[in-house]
């Protein structure tokens, strides 16, 4: 999957529900601020990287019975932002101890033990706070994820169902459920999101590379190829677009069309690193190594640390027996991208040719534990272009 795909998973991911959280600090009860100046304290001290002593200044306040709630909300949140998950909970418990119909610490709190992988214990949470706040997409949003991970899948899909009835209209909410409905294999209403999303915000060429995604999740090779077609109508002169119908075409074997996209995507944009990717591809497919080995440089002086171009330029120095050149552009592409699991593959494939056969059997086990962790988190992101095949442990 090219790297412009797999970006929009992170750009539309779960971190977003920071940015649709309701100001907590707004919406609840304001007291006498003495714990403002300890607030102040603990920002100071994360700034400085001085860690440990925030998490005492953190302490202190949350013990203090006179800290006010509105306080102890934004000391919560502060601390959840900087990964300090056990003390913003303490927080946002001790604002639930005074005022137990606080939404704001309910849902922060929820939040908090997502974040910290313990789903049974954000369920409730979250559960909570849907019952103070029926009517917050947030809320709902977040529940039905959980309820969907901790494997109640019929509930969770009525309750991702009741977040898109709540706010039917915002664009951003359907892209995270349409992600959270792929991840959950329910691909046919990770579609109908999409194209609910299509119909709110008209052409939108990041909608068409999810929609497409989506489709070849759902192992529809020919809605996908079918969507990059209306995404290719909509944006004739978009390099992105012309690019995504190229893979497509790529991935139904109809080689010399997908040539065609993949040139005009780079004649449209002589920077558009992925285009020379392809097109390195496909040469290599052709037997013209060496054309390859010029059309990924090209790519990498545009970006010196894309992953993919390393990972197709080593392939390259592979086939022209060139294995050392091809080693050190895959240990570059481990360095840039360490979860994804080819690079260990191709480097146990290159030291077993060299009859290296330790450091061989030594990747294709890093290969394999990769593989097995991106397997049990589906909504991971792999280094995959789009519509590659899997890659195997097949020497």
């Amino acid at each position: 999957m090219s790297q412009f795909v797999r970006s929009l998973p992170k750009s539309f991911g779960l971190t977003l529900l920071l940015l649709l959280i309701a100001c907590a600090a707004a919406s609840s009860q304001r007291g006498t601020q003495t714990g403002a100046p300890e607030l102040g304290r603990v920002r100071n001290l994360l700034e400085k990287g001085e860690q440990d002593s925030a998490i005492k200044v953190s302490r202190k306040a949350i013990a203090d019975p006179v800290t006010d709630l509105n306080t102890l909300l934004q000391l919560g949140q502060l601390l959840a932002e900087h990964q300090i998950l056990p003390e913003a909970r303490a927080a946002f418990t001790r604002v639930l101890e005074r005022t137990p119909r606080s939404f704001p610490a309910a849902y922060n709190l929820g939040y908090a033990y997502f974040q910290e992988g313990n789903l049974e214990q954000a369920r409730k949470s979250l559960a909570r706070s849907v019952d103070l706040d029926p009517a917050s997409p947030q809320a709902n949003l977040l529940l039905g994820i959980i309820l969907v991970r901790l494997d109640k899948k019929h509930e969770g899909l009525l309750q991702l169902q009741k977040t898109e009835r709540l706010d039917p209209h915002n664009v951003e909410l359907l892209k995270l459920l349409a992600m959270q409905y792929s991840a959950a294999g329910m691909h046919k209403e990770a579609l109908a999101s999409l194209r609910r999303a299509l119909a709110v915000a008209g052409a939108d060429q990041n909608l068409y590379i999810l929609l497409v995604e989506s489709y070849r999740r759902a192992a529809d090779f020919q809605g996908a190829l079918e969507a990059a077609s209306e995404a290719i109508q909509k944006f004739p002169n978009s390099s992105r677009m012309n690019f995504l119908l190229g893979v497509r075409l790529q991935a139904l074997g109809r080689l010399p069309e997908s040539r065609q996209y993949f040139q005009k995507s780079v004649s449209l944009d002589p920077n558009f690193a992925d285009g020379y990717i392809a097109l390195g591809e496909l040469a290599r497919r052709y037997g013209k190594s060496q054309e390859a080995v010029s059309l990924l440089q090209k790519a990498l002086a545009l970006r010196p640390d894309y992953p993919d171009a390393l990972l197709e330029l080593a392939k390259d120095y592979k086939d022209l027996g060139d294995f050392g050149s091809a080693e050190q552009a895959l240990i570059a592409a481990v360095h840039k991208d360490p979860e994804n699991p080819t690079p260990h593959l191709l480097l146990s494939q290159i030291y077993s040719a060299q009859k290296n056969l330790d450091k061989s059997e030594k990747e294709r086990q890093i290969f394999l534990e990769l593989k097995q962790r991106a397997a049990s988190h589906p909504s991971a992101v792999s280094g995959q272009r789009a519509g590659a095949p899997e890659p195997s442990d097949d020497k």
